[in-house]
């Protein structure tokens, strides 16, 4: 059962601040609402200018909310964060006080993101493993690192790297991709997307 859900992805969109949120009180599925947690997004604004916005057209924070409603046992508070600010400093600082304002709840951190972007097939499997190895390797760096060679790799780089560090912080030591694939947008292998899944946690041998 999980109280809270901090859900961190990137906005394609410019807005004048580094961070956007939801100005709504909930978001709603064909599944029910999913409140704002209000608080939470209070106190972040303490240390981080946050935008709040109505009909953000950016779509990848909700469209992770169906398979949350679905996942999830419980009813559950969000903390929606679109990064506009995907440096590896704003990684760490926005990681610390989410792990801050998590800990003593029952907190789930997901990243969403794509991974490489209409290269060939082959091409954006290459490309794509720089990205799963750092994450296997638990190194938030190197993910931020891989998209800033300019290949496109990851468009929420600073939002996977921000979660594994706020997991890091709340106790996490392992990494493991669990998934990968590629979305063939032609039917020919020319132009894929590539995804990826992966989770953050504690294990007592790492």
């Amino acid at each position: 059962e999980i109280d809270v859900v901090a859900l961190i992805g990137p906005s394609h969109h410019f807005y004048s601040t580094a961070i956007v949120t939801a100005k709504h009180d909930a978001y709603q599925t064909p599944l029910g609402l999913v409140p704002i947690d209000r608080a939470a997004l209070a106190t972040l604004s303490k240390t981080f200018p946050l935008e709040a916005v109505r009909n953000d057209p950016e779509h990848c924070l909700e469209i992770e909310l169906p398979f949350l409603q679905r996942a999830l046992e419980s009813d559950f508070r969000l903390i929606p964060l679109a990064l506009l600010d995907q440096s590896l400093t704003m990684a760490e600082e926005l990681g610390a006080v989410l792990a801050e304002i998590l800990k003593d709840q029952k907190a789930l951190l997901v990243a969403s993101s794509d991974l490489s972007h209409f290269y060939p097939q082959t091409v954006a499997k290459q490309y794509d493993q720089q990205v799963l190895d750092a994450v296997n390797d638990y190194d938030p760096a190197r993910v931020i690192q891989a998209e800033a060679q300019g290949r496109k790799i990851a468009c929420g780089h600073g939002a996977i790297a921000t979660i594994m560090i706020a997991a890091r912080a709340l106790g996490a030591n392992s990494a493991q991709v669990v998934n990968y694939g590629v979305g063939d947008a032609r039917g020919d292998g020319s132009s894929v997307v590539g995804y990826g899944a992966a989770v953050f946690y504690e294990s007592e041998t790492v």
